[in-house]
């Protein structure tokens, strides 16, 4: 197999092939951190990278594959990536920021613990903007992370380095977390599967565990992939009172979906799309008719003056607090939308907590009758994939179909479904745009049912493969 095949490998194949012994845990590393030292310096999706302790520990895995001490685990010998905004125990942890530059934390985030126990190889940390507060992917500690498949646009944030590592071949899986569309945008961005659970299925730390709007995921290139990873991570840990007993226990293939009925919406009601993409989406739409299945044209009212301005009455609210408290000399080290909050739509984000949380409920209320005879809600991921890889978050628009949008918020179809915490969430790849970035279909379920979606995400991936690869 040549060195790009193999480094395209699925998870699934790889650790198949370890246990096979059709490949060595160590050849397989081998075969990333020769991808990382060609690709990396032109994408930037690295911030620490630990090669000789990992070919220690890939030695050690191929030793249990060959029945040596104890048996392999589920991703025994498996390089997995950690986004340097989840804690990994004893190594540097800087969230992005100069602030964090030496910051490191005594023990793993859950998630994080539950990946490390299962035998996977902590070789290389995901960059991420500061604090993971972007849906592009730059940051003053670390500089611009590029999207393999077009150098000039952004690969998605927050988890950038994620999606770039993992369209570029460099790693087999990551983790990623999701407060707006932080997974789902980069996996949209780059032609990969990424997965926005429920809250309270994955396990969190710190004080975000009590932000409903954020939760830990998988970023994967394949929908088996992201089910291995999320049926790992996935179940109740003491360490978070608001995670949920029980597990979705996710099946290794999925039953076909013929006779469902699929809701569709290309805009929300609220966004702006560039018409290849809608073009894009009508087609992919198309393959579920084809499968048997019935389409929804869904009825989705929301609007800029109210669902918008609650969503970024909520993330204004969030972002202040990470200022708080800063001296002027810490303060002006962050990164400049983050040094002036109110900069950032102006006149916008005055709803309180209440008011919020009714606009909240109106939106529920819309879904109950979407989905009441639909199994699940079909969406593109993004509106275009047209935003510049360096873009000033503050000073600088996106324009899509001519009309100008947030750069932060208006060009992604994800935050409506953090708001609302219940609903699971994952992006598959649709094809590419004109401009060489992939495309993304963004299917979002009823509360709780992973496995409706895992099920249509399957079902799409197996009428549309998408095994394009970007040219590096």
């Amino acid at each position: 197999m040549s060195a790009p095949d193999l480094c395209y490998l699925s998870a699934l194949e790889a650790l198949a092939a370890f246990r096979s012994g059709e490949l060595s845990p160590l050849d397989y590393l081998e075969a990333l951190i020769a991808r990382s030292e060609e690709i990396n310096p032109r994408v930037n999706a690295w911030t620490h990278t630990y090669w000789e302790r990992s070919r220690a520990e890939a030695k050690q895995a191929e030793a249990r594959y060959l029945g040596q001490g104890n048996a392999p685990r589920l991703l025994e010998g498996l390089p997995v990536s950690i986004k340097d905004d989840h804690a990994v125990a004893n190594e540097i942890t800087t969230h992005g920021s100069k602030l964090y530059e030496k910051n490191v934390y005594p023990v793993d985030a859950p998630h994080v613990a539950r990946i490390r126990e299962a035998g996977a190889i902590f070789h290389a940390r995901t960059t991420t903007p500061e604090f993971a507060a972007a849906t592009v992917c730059h940051s003053p500690l670390w500089g611009v992370t590029r999207n393999p498949w077009n150098l000039e646009t952004t690969p998605g944030g927050s988890g950038g380095g994620a999606g770039a590592a993992l369209a570029a071949g460099m790693v087999a899986l990551c983790d990623g977390g999701d407060y707006g569309g932080s997974i789902r945008i980069p996996a949209s961005l780059n032609g990969l599967v990424g997965y926005r659970p429920p809250t309270g299925r994955v396990p969190g730390a710190g004080g975000w565990l009590w932000n409903g709007w954020s939760t830990q995921g998988p970023l994967a290139r394949s929908v088996g992939d992201c089910a291995l990873l999320y049926n790992l991570i996935a179940g109740q840990d003491p360490r978070d009172p608001t995670s949920l007993p029980g597990h979705p226990n996710l099946p290794d293939s999925f039953p076909h979906i013929e006779g469902w009925r699929i809701a569709v919406s290309e805009d929300l009601g609220l966004f702006k799309v560039e018409p290849e993409i809608r073009r894009a989406f009508r087609e992919a739409v198309s393959a579920f008719a084809a499968m048997g299945c019935g389409l929804e044209e869904a009825s989705i009212p929301w609007t800029m003056e109210r669902e918008y301005e609650a969503a970024v009455s909520g993330y204004k609210r969030d972002g202040e607090e990470l200022a708080k408290g800063l001296s002027p000399e810490e303060h002006a080290l962050l990164s400049n939308h983050l040094q002036d909050i109110d900069a950032w739509e102006p006149g916008r984000g005055k709803m309180t907590v209440e008011a919020v949380n009714e606009v909240r409920a109106g939106m529920w209320e819309t879904l109950v009758k979407v989905f009441s005879p639909c199994e699940v809600l079909v969406t593109p991921t993004v509106g275009t994939t047209a935003v510049a890889a360096d873009i000033d978050l503050l000073t600088e628009d996106v324009t899509i179909d001519g009309a100008k949008v947030d750069s932060v918020m208006g060009w992604a179809l994800c935050w409506p479904f953090n708001m609302l915490e219940r609903l699971p969430a994952i992006s598959i790849p649709m094809g590419r745009a004109s401009n060489g970035v992939p495309l993304g279909l963004q299917i979002v379920g009823k509360p709780y049912d992973d496995l409706a979606v895992f099920r249509a995400a399957a079902a799409f991936e197996a009428a549309r493969p998408f095994t394009e690869r970007p040219e590096l």
